[in-house]
């Protein structure tokens, strides 16, 4: 459901709020026909006065490693009220607006424009106003997240150079069987707390792209078009 949106690109300052500099984000539980809670999760990071990169994830209770993609957005803002456009111009345009009355700054955004892929959720959703980690930064950085699938372990390791890296899979089976997959970072850029790359698959010459961001200094959100991976250093 979300590979589909990874081909689609907020900020600025309203009358009353500077949305540059900081993540807008919203947490909810869905619940679908099939009667299982899943909690639903968009965070707008903005990381420049007309841009930025929005994460979307998913997490179900039989599955470990959420759901996830990252996309790019623009945005129009004219003080009140604009729109996040989602990719390189002609994507999907989500109508968003300031909530004046809330304790705290927030936006709420209308993403009847995904209800394809998103038809388990409300259509309107308010954004909290919320910090994220930027350093100057990330190159010599290490990343793990670890999950017990049942018939394996599985771990996921991180490295970030200054423009290049390698995202690792270590895979140790219940009999002491390990086999190991790597993926190498073949293009890297990293801009005011946003990372962005491009993935090949060392054993399938595949490649695809990444993004990442950190919520605080301890952890990295890493997102392809179809995974979510939370490390932590």
């Amino acid at each position: 459901m979300l590979l589909a949106l990874s081909s689609m690109g907020l900020v600025s300052c309203g009358k009353g709020i500077d949305l540059a500099g900081y993540a807008w984000t919203a947490e909810v539980v869905g619940n679908g026909d099939d009667g299982i809670d899943t909690p639903f999760s968009m965070a707008f990071v903005c990381n420049s006065e007309d841009s930025g990169v929005v994460f979307f994830s998913e997490t179900y209770p039989d599955d470990p490693m959420p759901y996830g993609t990252a996309v790019r957005f623009s945005y129009t803002w004219d003080g009140d009220k604009g729109s996040f456009c989602l990719g390189d111009g002609s994507g999907i345009s989500l109508p968003v607006y300031y909530e004046k009355g809330a304790e705290m700054p927030a936006l709420v955004v209308d993403i009847t424009p995904m209800r394809e892929y998103f038809q388990r959720y409300a259509t309107e959703y308010t954004l909290e106003k919320a910090d994220y980690y930027s350093p100057q930064s990330v190159d010599g950085t290490h990343w793990g997240f670890s999950f017990d699938g049942g018939s394996a372990l599985y771990s996921y390791v991180l490295d970030l150079g200054a423009d290049t890296g390698i995202l690792r899979l270590d895979c140790i089976g219940t009999e002491g069987d390990t086999s190991v997959v790597t993926w190498t970072i073949t293009e890297y850029s990293y801009s005011k707390g946003i990372g962005r790359m491009k993935l090949r698959s060392d054993a399938f010459n595949v490649y695809f792209n990444g993004y990442f961001y950190m919520p605080d200094e301890h952890h990295l959100n890493f997102f392809d078009s179809e995974n979510m991976l939370p490390m932590s250093r």
